[in-house]
């Protein structure tokens, strides 16, 4: 997480010098920072010669993105974190739309303005309106003050008493309603207004201007660059890096420059799980492409997983209110609701509160009258910050809770799984192959969601301890400095809301670190069980291997059976030949009438002489069998092909 301290020195806390009116002390403190850029670089420019546009703004000289971010001495912010919102905040986009380059894009009505002023009676009133980024600097980019700088002449209505404040529901979709009211709003009696006390009429008419972004994309970013004063560059650098970095910080800090400003500032990281066939896209890219906020489908952990998918989206709150002194200050809010589609914090909305005689300030999620008129900035700060703080617990409430019922169900699912892998009967093998597959099947689906749960419980605690760590800062360093403000008790309650707020953060996060460590244990239990399927299944290829090895034992006794049988054969068949045949035959020939064969005299030499005959004509065949089937073949061969060529020629003729 960012160390402010690094760049911008510890904070001063609340300087009681912010608590003394200082209108008309700074004659050129409304002056455009970039056109107070574009002196000073003429200033130390000795030639007065380098290449300007028709604006004449220096075109080729360094990024004015990152002059903006770092301050002239490089002061205001770090050159890597000037670098983070330069890559996604290009300065030749603040360069066209400073030479008006830009008047025919098309832009969405995303900046709500608001500016205080007087009415015919001198009382303080407030006029708001939608606008876009080029309307924004269009209307006020030449002429933008951020605040008076000369005094202001009271009027003679008194004192502006608070009005009446809406409580609309925010429902799912995470856009301002006015159909029910919130229950937190009314369990709580927190976002009561502060009536102005009839003591204080002394005190300086208040001159504010408020300008909040919805889902602020790089045009945004030039517009409120192209449009800030000098004296509230420091504040509105830091919050645009909080806001592209994703940085988690609640603090009070002085800016003791040519200006000396109070900055009060609070950003807020926090992830919004929202269900939805498809998910809202986000359109906002860096430089290189990337997204600026990224989104997870964690359909995986959905409690409900056969409903509609669910999705983890990024998002980030990110206010400064920065001024000259507590009457005196300009305030910004940029909010991510890009995950509610058109049901987020947009124009749409708010017009539709407007038009049902609702007119809400976007500053407190709509919890605030547009028309109440906040005297002091501390005020304002505290019920800015404690309406968003209860929004984003309650964005975290949902996901931890999501998160929670996900490892429930799965610990459910784990014990089931466990007694019907107990075996306590012996199994057939098909049902045991069954079994091993299902088993198989468990393991890896198991493997998958403990993998992605890891994963996001990872990143949800890393996010979500910056936010705690920032609201402890907070609570030790710098909620002192607002005992001391007009109306103590409301102010108190304020206090108290954010409080508890930051407590159930706390205990928000007790139990995500209480599911990652059941989570672990889980990856614990998992392994012990694939290492038992391992010994399992290294057991039962032994048994495989042993009847393997049985079998191939008993083939090869079975081949040597063979053999033996097919030597006894042999013999048998050499005896046959040798012996018996060669006496068979020579005794069939003597038996025959001696009138077939005559030249054969029957006595005993003849006899003995034949049998020796057909013996010796029988060790020829047995020895050269092979030999002689080969030739028959071969002479079959040649007969078969003669007598085919023959019958074709045959039918040729």
């Amino acid at each position: 997480m960012r160390k402010v301290g690094n760049c911008l020195g510890n904070s001063a806390g609340w300087n009681p010098l912010f608590s003394e009116s200082r209108r008309g002390q700074y004659f050129d403190a409304s002056k455009l920072w970039i056109v107070w850029l574009d002196e000073a670089k003429r200033t130390d420019d000795e030639d007065g010669n380098l290449p300007r546009d028709s604006s004449g703004e220096d075109m080729n000289d360094s990024s004015i993105i990152q002059d903006f971010m770092r301050g002239l001495q490089g002061s205001y912010v770090c050159d890597s974190e000037a670098k983070i919102v330069e890559n996604f905040c290009d300065s030749t986009l603040l360069k066209l739309l400073w030479t008006g380059q830009l008047s025919d894009l098309q832009s969405p009505r995303n900046i709500w303005f608001a500016r205080s002023y007087l009415d015919d009676m001198g009382c303080p009133r407030q006029r708001s309106q939608w606008l876009t980024p080029h309307d924004l600097f269009g209307k006020f980019g030449k002429d933008f003050t951020g605040g008076q700088d000369v005094p202001v002449t009271r009027g003679t209505c008194g004192p502006t008493q608070g009005a009446s404040l809406a409580f609309p529901d925010n429902g799912d979709a995470g856009g301002p309603s006015t159909k029910a009211a919130s229950w937190e709003v009314t369990k709580h009696s927190n976002w009561a207004p502060a009536t102005i006390d009839q003591e204080h009429h002394s005190q300086p008419e208040p001159d504010h201007l408020l300008i909040f972004v919805n889902d602020p994309d790089p045009l945004s970013f030039c517009a409120l660059i192209g449009t800030v004063s000098c004296h509230l560059a420091s504040a509105l650098s830091k919050t645009l890096y909080n806001h592209v970095a994703s940085v988690a910080t609640i603090e009070i800090d002085a800016w003791s420059g040519r200006f000396p400003t109070f900055q009060l500032l609070f950003a807020l990281p926090y992830f919004a799980w929202r269900s939805s066939p498809e998910p809202f896209g986000n359109k906002r890219r860096t430089r290189t492409e990337q997204p600026l906020r990224r989104l997870r489908n964690v359909s995986l952990l959905s409690p409900h997983p056969d409903n509609v998918p669910s999705f983890l989206y990024e998002a980030q709150i990110s206010c400064v209110i920065a001024g000259f002194d507590e009457w005196t200050w300009t305030a910004h809010c940029l909010v991510d609701s890009y995950f509610d589609g058109e049901a987020g914090e947009n124009v749409q909305q708010y017009s539709k509160d407007a038009t049902d005689g609702l007119h809400t300030n976007p500053f407190g999620y709509g919890l605030i009258d547009a028309q109440l008129l906040f005297n002091r900035a501390r005020e304002f700060f505290l019920q800015v910050l404690a309406i968003r703080l209860s929004l984003v617990k309650g964005e975290w409430q949902r996901v931890v809770t999501n998160v929670k019922m996900s490892v429930c169900a799965y610990e459910a699912r784990l014990i089931v799984a466990q007694k019907k892998h107990q075996y306590p009967l012996p199994r057939s093998r098909a049902r045991a192959a069954a079994e091993d597959i299902r088993l198989d099947a468990e393991v890896w689906r198991s493997s998958e969601w403990l993998s992605t749960v890891t994963s996001i419980t990872s990143d949800l605690s890393e996010r979500l301890s910056h936010t705690v760590d920032a609201c402890a800062r907070f609570g030790q360093n710098d909620a002192v400095s607002f005992w001391d403000i007009h109306n103590i008790t409301h102010n108190k309650k304020l206090l108290n809301s954010i409080q508890s707020a930051m407590q159930g953060l706390e205990g928000l996060r007790t139990e995500l670190e209480a599911i990652i460590k059941r989570c672990e244990d889980f990856g614990r239990l998992l392994e012990i069980r694939i290492k038992l399927e391992s010994i399992r299944m290294g057991n039962c290829q032994s048994e495989l291997v042993k009847a393997g090895n049985e079998y191939a034992k008993a083939s090869r006794g079975l081949a040597d059976d063979n053999n033996k049988l097919a030597r006894t054969t042999q013999k048998l068949s050499t005896i046959m030949m040798l012996y018996v045949s060669p006496i068979a035959l020579t005794a069939g020939i003597f038996s025959m009438d001696e009138n077939v064969i005559p030249f054969i005299p029957p006595n005993f030499a003849s006899f003995v002489l034949m049998t020796f005959f057909f013996g010796v004509v029988g060790y020829f065949f047995q020895k050269y069998q092979d030999h002689l089937l080969k030739y028959w073949q071969n002479l079959q061969t040649s007969v078969g092909q003669l007598v085919h060529g023959h019958l074709t020629w045959i039918g040729v003729a």
